[in-house]
């Protein structure tokens, strides 16, 4: 489903299936390693955009379900602030929250720097 309103905000929601057949392990964070085989799982994903014509703009993505026999939740993150007409601030964010049979895990991750 997806929603485009006439200021330019956007509202989207998402059911995706997803498979990967892995032919030799694959770390996915901090130790926790993911074995070959077969994998099918399904993620959701909600995502909302303020219109760039904004002051403060920017989107915000969740996904979640499952994820090689476990589920992971990712939040993500992209701003943008306009300080003045000749300075703009951009916002990107992560956060990953993991939890699988090989262990869990969190990762973040945060930049901000000026366009």
């Amino acid at each position: 489903m997806n929603w485009r309103f006439e200021s330019g905000d956007h509202i989207e929601a998402n059911i995706i299936p997803l498979g990967e057949r892995l032919t030799e392990p694959f770390e996915v964070a901090n130790g926790v390693t993911i074995q070959p085989g077969a994998y099918d799982f399904l993620r959701g994903r909600l995502e909302v955009e303020f219109a760039a014509r904004r002051k403060i703009a920017g989107q915000l993505n969740w996904q979640f379900g499952g994820f090689y026999q476990g589920h992971l939740h990712q939040l993500e993150l992209e701003g943008d602030w306009k300080a003045s007409s000749t300075l703009t601030l951009q916002l990107n964010g992560e956060h990953d929250i993991g939890r699988l049979p090989a262990g869990n895990f969190e990762t973040s991750s945060l930049v901000c720097a000026p366009s």
